[in-house]
């Protein structure tokens, strides 16, 4: 019987993030959906089933703590795992980063960031 592969949703306005990081979980315990912003990706977790999330925190329309929120008050997707990455754009204390993931249960990544950092992140998450 074959494992079910782990569904991730990877949401970055740029192309290249994305890129990058379906080619990194390319390796058949993943499928990965890509979303260019919070919008789409939220349009996305309204439709199909997501095990976990791995957003931007900077991006238009939506950014990620507003996608956090949005994943974060609706039954339905409310226990989905969620690693929000940022490249400096998070001006936040390792306090109010701890705050962040207590109160919503997200997992930060820094850009740039290693595969084994994120593939580690993924496992951490549940999602291997």
């Amino acid at each position: 019987m074959a494992k079910v592969k782990t569904r991730v949703l990877v949401v970055d306005d740029t192309e290249s993030v994305l890129v990058s990081i379906a080619t990194i979980l390319d390796d058949g315990r993943y499928d990965v959906m890509m979303a260019g912003d919070g919008e789409e990706a939220w349009k996305i977790l309204n439709c199909q089933q997501v095990d976990l999330v791995v957003s931007d925190y900077n991006m238009p329309k939506l950014n990620g703590i507003g996608l956090l929120l949005n994943v974060r008050n609706h039954p339905r997707t409310s226990d989905i795992p969620f690693i929000l990455m940022s490249g400096g754009g998070i001006q936040a204390s390792q306090e109010e980063l701890e705050e962040m993931r207590a109160k919503y249960g997200a997992t930060f990544l820094a850009k740039p960031f290693s595969v084994m950092g994120l593939v580690a992140l993924l496992e951490d998450a549940g999602a291997s």
